[in-house]
Formats: C-alpha cells, sequence, structure tokens
C-alpha cells in the first residue's frame, strides 16, 4: 500500500504552529519559575556568606557573572587563609561570559531553524539541513565543553565552601547537588553557619609551648579581591 502524505491546509498550519509556540511559551514560563527560585535561593546565600567575611560587594551575588565571580572569590578567600593560592573567581567569571555567549548564539540559529523545518514536515516536504545545522552542532560541542569545565569549577568552589561551613556534610551536600542540582538550598542553609576557620581551637591536653619554643605562623591578611 502506498503511503501518500498528507498535505496540511494553510488554517490547520496556522493551527499547529500557534499550538506549537503555545506549549513553548508555558514551558519557558514554568522553566523560568524554577530557575528564577533557585537564583534567588543562591544569591540570599551567596549575599550572607560573602558579608559575613567582610566583602565590600556582597551584592553582587544578585548580578549575573558577578555572582560567579563572588562564589569563586569566597572559594579563593578560604584557600588563602590556609595558606594555598587559588583562582577559581576569574576561571568561573570568564567560563560564565563564553557560556552565556556561545548559549545565546546557539538559541538564536535554533529559533530560526525550527519552525522552517517544522513548516517542511507540515508540508509533507523533507526538512533540509545545510550551513545553520552544521553552525549549531559546533556551537553545542563548544558548549558543552564550556558547560564541563563549569560545572566542574563550580563544584569545586562549591566544594570548599561547604568544607568550610558544612563540616563533616561537606562531602553530603557535594553529591547531593550534583544528583539533583539543590546547591542553592544548601547555600541558603549554611549562610549563617560560622565558618570553620572561626571555631575555636580543640582543647589542648599537651604540654604548654616554653619560652623560646616554636611559634605557630601568624594568618597573613587577605589580599585577594574583596
Amino acid at each position: 500500500m502506498q503511503y501518500m502524505p498528507y498535505h496540511y491546509s494553510t488554517s490547520e498550519l496556522e493551527l499547529l504552529m500557534n499550538a506549537f509556540w503555545i506549549v513553548m511559551t508555558i514551558g519557558l514560563v514554568i522553566g523560568g519559575l524554577i530557575l528564577l527560585t533557585f537564583y534567588i535561593f543562591s544569591s540570599i546565600g551567596i549575599y550572607t556568606l560573602a558579608k559575613r567575611r567582610g566583602y565590600y560587594r556582597p551584592w553582587l551575588a544578585w548580578i549575573p557573572f558577578a555572582r560567579d565571580y563572588l562564589l569563586g572569590g569566597i572559594a579563593d578567600n578560604i584557600q588563602f587563609r590556609k595558606g594555598k593560592n587559588s583562582y577559581l573567581r576569574q576561571i568561573l567569571l570568564g567560563l560564565s561570559i563564553f557560556y552565556t555567549l556561545a548559549y545565546i548564539a546557539y538559541a538564536i540559529q535554533a529559533l530560526q531553524m525550527i519552525p522552517e523545518m517544522l513548516l517542511a514536515i507540515f508540508q509533507g516536504q523533507n526538512p533540509t539541513y545545510g550551513n545553520s545545522t552544521m553552525m549549531m552542532m559546533g556551537i553545542g560541542m563548544f558548549m558543552n565543553l564550556l558547560s564541563l569545565g563549569y560545572t566542574v569549577v563550580n563544584y569545586l568552589a562549591l566544594y570548599r565552601v561547604f568544607q568550610e561551613y558544612a563540616g563533616k556534610n561537606a562531602l553530603l551536600f557535594l553529591v547531593l547537588s550534583i544528583l539533583f542540582g539543590i546547591a542553592p538550598f544548601f547555600l541558603f542553609a549554611i549562610r549563617n553557619k560560622p565558618a570553620a576557620s572561626e571555631l575555636p581551637p580543640p582543647p589542648f591536653y599537651g604540654n604548654p609551648p616554653y619560652p623560646g619554643g616554636p611559634v605557630p605562623p601568624q594568618q597573613p591578611p587577605y589580599s585577594g579581591w574583596r
């Protein structure tokens, strides 16, 4: 039995395209509300942590890109107080900017291609794949690399923050954040917890230091970005 492709009328095409955009709009609204909730919780957490650590501009936690820099700065500050150098703030800022630019380029290409492909399918034609498809594939691969790098560095920064404020629960918080993406709620939960560097030292049961004995090194002041 020979298959005869069905050709949609103009009114049917308009109805299908309107339905497509309605579904897309609803999905974007729901997704936007979820992302907004996560953004608010994480921003409150980062803002409070930065303010408690003495940063001059904790309100940067509410600004895209700058909040990545601020989170990396908190993680770098934690390492610096341990006598270690760290540059997560610059890496996070660069990756987030480049990923956003690539995402915008990908979205523009997709918005141009999807309606054309759907229209061709509805008219019983085979959609054509040209330079736009190749460009989307290239941008997509570049985005995947940027996303992977950003994810690794972001979770490294989060783990350092969790170690400082969540103690023994740091690894658990990290694993749950990776599996379920709930790091914003953990940042919100630990925002008022005392930092490990602020806790009193454990009781000393050994011999007290004698005159002329070794003196523990003084904590260097933080000279990084604040």
